[in-house]
């Protein structure tokens, strides 16, 4: 994804909404290492998958990336993997459980692979902030966590300062005490987590946008609490 494209936007609409705010907060960065992005592809059809525009035998024209541009913002903690390395990892994780992958867009995997490699990159995101969080001298929990990728152009300021108090009441509220029909157990990082009886996890308050919802699922943006995002989201 080509990062120089919509940082401009990115500045604009959510770290300048931030600063306004007088908020602190911190930068964090997953990424997948590819080394080039498809700008456009016979009949207007986006080449997204790696293998096609890597090849390129389709004449697909492509931009050359900088890998390092995640500098640009400035992140405090960045890891960055090979995508092809991951979906081979994700697979073989898939294989060993014995779980079939459905093809729930019907183009032979090839975007349910696009999925699970979302899904893997925002664990480890989550994995990077609980391991910051856990190494801070004193002590340290994120009182909201915003989600967002990269490639997504911002076309207005996000309006997480004003939905702020809500979110700090619902987690001091969720802290406190467990909601109906939900006992305790102890998440991943060693956290008391809320689980109600059918085993998924009380999330608390997690706002995504009106265009990015898809039946529940989005990898786009996404913010909330910093327990109701780490452990649901």
């Amino acid at each position: 994804r080509n990062l120089a494209a919509t940082l401009p936007d990115l500045e604009r609409h959510v770290f300048g909404v931030l600063d306004v705010a007088l908020l602190q907060y911190d930068v964090f960065v997953h990424a997948m290492l590819v080394t080039s992005e498809p700008v456009g592809a016979p009949g207007g059809g986006a080449m997204l998958d790696a293998p096609a525009w890597v090849r390129a035998a389709n004449g697909t024209v492509s931009t050359p990336l900088d890998p390092y541009s995640l500098v640009l913002l400035r992140p405090c903690v960045f890891e960055v993997e090979d995508q092809e390395l991951a979906r081979a990892a994700i697979e073989r994780r898939q294989a060993a459980l014995g779980k079939q992958m459905p093809d729930l867009w019907h183009d032979n995997y090839r975007s349910m692979r696009n999925y699970l490699v979302a899904l893997h990159s925002l664990g480890r995101l989550a994995d990077l902030v609980r391991a910051r969080e856990a190494s801070a001298l004193g002590g340290l929990v994120y009182d909201a966590v915003l989600v967002l990728r990269a490639d997504t152009v911002f076309l207005c300021p996000v309006d997480l300062p004003t939905r702020l108090p809500t979110i700090l009441a619902d987690e001091a509220a969720r802290a406190a005490a467990p909601r109906h029909g939900a006992a305790p157990v102890l998440g991943r990082d060693g956290r008391r987590v809320w689980v109600r009886s059918s085993g998924s996890v009380s999330a608390g308050i997690v706002a995504v946008p009106l265009w990015g919802r898809w039946g529940g699922t989005n990898d786009r943006f996404a913010f909330g609490g910093g327990s109701a995002v780490l452990d649901g989201y």
